[in-house]
């Protein structure tokens, strides 16, 4: 059970409290606009002065204590309650009540004189939904009038769509990763440059600062308005302050209790009760699910709204095999798909419900959490950038919950005499009896490593008594690293990145699914549709650049130029057509995406890893589609746009000359940024081949291009931004383990293409938008923040307006108000590229957004009806957020064991053991959140010492030593040391 209802009263409880909390407010008040108050005899006045006495046993031991009569300390109590809870609500309610009336104007109707003191409590409870509920919950008894609301027959409800068209902000219903059961209001968003950590109130009032990538559940919209003012500042009414301390500690703040009673308490209760009461039942069904949607040959991520709908239409109180076949055929599923490999996962993702209930969405997020240390369910993935889980992985019965249930009996058994065997052959150095004896445990420790078994609490038990019982590891902390350590000791060809295995990764080596698909894409051979040839053009003499990284797996884009005059040009891009190798580009008969098309939707992206590459399209598709060489025919689909070019810069697109065509390019000419660098870098009147004339002119316009989306869109352009990126090259033994670190710099050549690839992503989307395709957009919304903080974005677009460069120390403070894009079926403005749609179609070999729109477009210029419907595309956007947010998680974890690894094998030498770190959050809890300053993934914490002067984000220390070291869980702590001193760099970010 949730602890907001261990230290919560019945609802009727808090309604009597909060009836007689203003009639005592009544009563004071009155007392305070008493005209002609009755005068006090002095002799009363100076006999109730001399009834209070100071009292001592033994004046010489004790201090005195000051005994008063009870009408005095009845009087003082009063006084106190009213400046400390009565003022406060009163002023709440009459301010909010003021904004509700000029925001509604003469519609407004004034709520229930909550003055009263004889309120009946339903009647409160009633007016309080009716006033602030935004119209996004629903009454199950229809037949009940209007004024006559049952608080159990209420049901809220929310959108997907809401999910997407608003960000964090004051009103919102929340989960805290570290409360995760929970429910919080948002009361406050960042308001203070240094600090980006948002407010929050529990159902009692308690206040709670949480920075934002720890909200994992967020219902928007439940509100009618969200300046509510909820989060007041104490004022200084002379007793003990009652509120909490943000970060300074003469400055509290307080949710009135008026304002907890009526807005916070009544709604969280309302959806947390009816989700406890669900609960039960809801695990059940998930066990159910379970059961029908598991695969036996692989772990795979569903759509976590798909899933609360599932749990909506299971009825257990009919036959099983019915009720689920009845549940999977309301979400849109024939029961026998889920055997087909190119049905099942499409389906299960490509619709989602419409509205979701609040309560049975948190008790399916609780039973989930519940029942992930059974190894039923894997990760819930959280996207950053809308604060809400997209999905939840399933793990196959058989070789998760089945295998991992018979361990678990084994080790156990006979009192643990298994584990105490196995410690007695670790002892005594004979390991290979244990893989004959005991081949279970590889497989836990493997798993325990990557990361698989972090909810099982029984397995970490189990894990932690064979350590205490091993001479070597006995006197340490039981760590995932130790864990591997083990392992490769007893199997010495294990993989040197247990990370590989991670479920949520879903790679060959530890998913016999992906294994399969991969046998498939192995064996396919892309078709060769020779009739469509005719339906191209032909750009036989234009010569295309494909610019790229010479590591590059694929190359999925070139530019090209054309001179119309003397500042008037055609600009080309032209990206590969892997969509032209799919039926579903032409063939009007085809109803579902065929297996290779299905297995790419599953990628959704080519995974990229410093150790791992593992392509979304087969490599032979790939190798078809790819641009870049010359001389052969290659098909493409290509972007075009008359541009002229001011002398001062400026650029005008000419957009009544945009063209889509589907194209076959002849002169695909490879090379490398650092190649087209070497020629930027000249001077101008040494260019002399035409390639160089292209070049420089293509550079001229992506700057202009830049500069129009900065001037004209208000984007933001981060320069150098990427330091201490891992690069792996191979050992002694051809195993990439050897560690080193290379700057992402943007230089002329990335500028060049980047912006003309931005360039075709916004023309697509305005050509998506006008021509009604549905397609997936890509959206980037800001964070909502108010007083100092809300001009930090106004900044950062005054300073790139001002082509000036963000210092490192910017940078470290802008990080905390940054978000994460987001993937859409609807048209979003995305605000860092500085335009009002954004749709990717640059990348179709890597991304499958970007396929989907290709299919798309392929569909729309042959005057074919559209592949997929917006209803598709809605659910389809869930998974493809899923994927991205995963594989951008791994990558982070995998550059940050590798960095973590480097460090470890460094400090052995204790003399390499001194660190510069700058910080990147404000103090908390004697820690501050840091990072090396030339490693960006090398992220822990810094020990503060008592007597040491606060530090400030952006701030360096120099001299700091790794005191604790753990790579696979990503832990890195610093402590200081004598030579360490504090540099406080100049940030303009320093002065809002």
């Amino acid at each position: 059970m949730s602890q907001v209802y261990l230290l919560r009263p019945s609802l009727v409880t808090v309604l009597a409290v909060q009836r007689r909390l203003f009639h005592r407010s009544v009563v004071v008040r009155r007392a305070q606009q008493e005209p002609n108050p009755p005068p006090i005899a002095p002799e009363e006045t100076q006999s109730q002065e001399d009834e209070v006495v100071l009292f001592s046993q033994d004046k010489d031991i004790l201090p005195e204590v000051e005994v008063k009569p009870f009408q005095r300390i009845k009087e003082d109590s009063n006084l106190r309650f009213s400046k400390r809870i009565i003022q406060p609500s009163l002023e709440w309610y009459k301010k909010t009540e003021d904004v509700n009336a000029k925001q509604d104007g003469h519609n407004y109707q004034k709520p229930l004189s909550l003055m009263q003191s004889d309120i009946p409590s339903t009647v409160l409870f009633q007016e309080s939904i009716k006033w602030l509920a935004k119209g996004s919950y629903q009454i199950e008894q229809k037949e009940n009038k209007a004024d006559q609301i049952d608080p159990s027959k209420i049901s809220f409800h929310i959108k997907p769509s809401s999910i997407l068209s608003s960000t964090l902000m004051c009103g919102d219903l929340c989960v805290i990763k570290n409360r995760p059961f929970e429910l919080v209001v948002c009361v406050g968003t960042p308001s203070e440059s240094m600090d980006g950590r948002f407010t929050f109130a529990k159902a009692d009032g308690t206040i709670k600062y949480a920075r934002k990538e720890h909200v994992v559940v967020r219902f928007p919209n439940i509100f009618k308005t969200s300046n509510l003012n909820l989060l007041q500042r104490e004022t200084q009414h002379g007793y003990t302050p009652i509120g909490t301390t943000k970060n300074d500690k003469d400055i509290t703040f307080i949710i009135p209790t008026l304002a907890r009673r009526m807005l916070i308490s009544n709604i969280t209760f309302s959806i947390s009760n009816k989700a406890n009461e669900q609960l039960p039942v809801v695990k059940k069904k998930l066990e159910l699910l379970h059961r029908y949607l598991q695969s036996g040959i692989g772990s795979w991520q569903i759509p976590f709204l798909k899933l609360v709908e599932l749990c909506t239409h299971l009825d257990l109180s009919q036959d099983i095999d019915k009720a689920v076949s009845k549940a999977l055929h309301k979400s849109g599923l024939d029961s026998k798909s889920l055997y087909s490999l190119a049905d099942s996962h499409f389906k299960l993702t490509s619709n989602i419900p419409q509205s979701v209930d609040c309560s049975l969405f948190l008790a399916v997020y609780w039973a989930i959490l519940h029942q992930q240390g059974t190894q039923m369910w894997g990760e819930v993935t959280v996207h950053k950038g809308l604060f809400f889980p997209s999905a939840v992985t399933i793990l196959p019965l058989g070789s998760q919950y089945l295998h991992y249930h018979n361990t678990i009996h084994k080790l156990r058994q006979f009192d643990g005499k298994r584990i105490s065997k196995i410690a007695e052959l670790i002892n005594s150095n004979n390991l290979a009896l244990i893989n004959e004896k005991f081949p279970y445990i590889i497989p836990l420790l493997r798993d325990y490593a990557a990361g698989n078994l972090q909810y099982n609490e029984t397995i970490t038990s189990l894990i932690a008594s064979l350590f205490r019982k091993l001479d070597k590891y006995k006197d340490h902390n039981v760590s995932r690293d130790s864990c591997f350590d083990l392992l490769k000791q007893i199997n010495p060809a294990e993989p040197p990145n247990p990370l590989l295995v991670n479920q949520e990764l879903q790679l060959p080596n530890n998913n016999e699914r992906v294994k399969l698909e991969q046998k498939i894409y192995d064996l396919t051979v892309p078709p060769n549709f020779q009739s469509q040839e005719n339906n191209r053009i032909e750009y036989e003499n234009l010569v295309c650049y494909c610019i790229d990284s010479p590591e590059a797996h694929e190359i999925d884009d070139a530019v090209s130029i054309t001179k119309l005059g003397a500042s008037k040009y055609r600009l080309y891009i032209h990206v590969a057509d892997p969509a032209s190798l799919f039926p579903e580009s032409m063939d009007t008969n085809i109803t579902s995406q065929s297996p290779v098309l299905d297995i790419a939707y599953q990628r959704a992206f080519t995974t990229y890893l410093p150790d791992k590459v593992f392509p979304m399209l087969p490599v032979s598709f790939a190798r078809k589609s790819d641009l870049g060489a010359f001389g052969k025919p290659t098909r493409a689909m290509t972007f075009s746009i008359e541009c002229e070019l001011s002398q001062n810069g400026n650029i005008r697109l000419l957009n009544d000359s945009l063209k889509i065509e589907l194209s076959i390019v002849h002169k695909s000419k490879r090379t490398t940024y650092d190649k087209v660098d070497s020629v930027l870098g000249k001077k101008s009147e040494s260019v002399q081949s035409q390639e160089q004339q292209d070049l420089f002119s293509l550079f001229k316009i992506a700057k202009a291009l830049r500069k129009k989306r900065i001037q004209e869109g208000g984007a933001v352009v981060f320069e150098n931004s990427s330091n201490g990126l891992v690069r792996l090259t191979t050992d002694d033994n051809s195993d990439l383990t050897v560690v080193s670190f290379e700057d992402q710099k943007e230089s002329k050549s990335t500028i060049l293409v980047s912006e003309l690839m931005i360039l075709a992503n916004t023309i697509a989307a305005s050509y998506f938008k006008e021509a009604k395709i549905p397609g997936i957009f890509r959206a980037y919304r800001k964070l909502n923040l108010v007083d100092e903080a809300a001009s930090l974005y106004e900044w950062m677009e005054t300073k790139t307006k001002n082509n000036e460069i963000f210092s490192q120390a910017d940078i470290t403070k802008i990080a905390n108000f940054m978000t994460n894009s987001f993937y859409s079926s609807t048209s979003i403005p995305h605000s860092m590229i500085g335009s009002q749609q954004y749709l990717t179609v640059t990348s179709p070999l890597r991304r499958f957004p970007d396929m989907i729109n290709h299919i798309q477009l392929h569909r729309h210029l042959r005057n074919l009806p559209l592949f997929y419907s917006q209803s598709d595309l809605d659910g389809m956007a869930w998974h493809i957020m899923t994927r991205d947010v995963t594989l951008k998680n791994a990558s982070h974890k995998a550059q940050s064991f590798w960095t973590l690894k480097y460090l470890k094998d460094t400090i052995k030498d204790p003399s390499k053991n001194f660190w510069s770190i700058r910080v990147t959050h404000l103090p908390e809890d004697g820690y501050v959140r840091c990072v090396i300053k030339d490693k960006s993934f090398a992220t822990g914490k810094l020990k503060l010492n008592l007597n040491q002067k606060p530090l400030l984000v952006g701030d360096t220390v120099s001299a700091c030593r790794i005191s604790r070291i753990e790579c696979l869980d990503g832990n890195l702590e610093f402590e200081l040391t004598p030579k360490s001193k504090t540099k406080r760099l100049t940030s303009q970010a320093t002065k809002l």
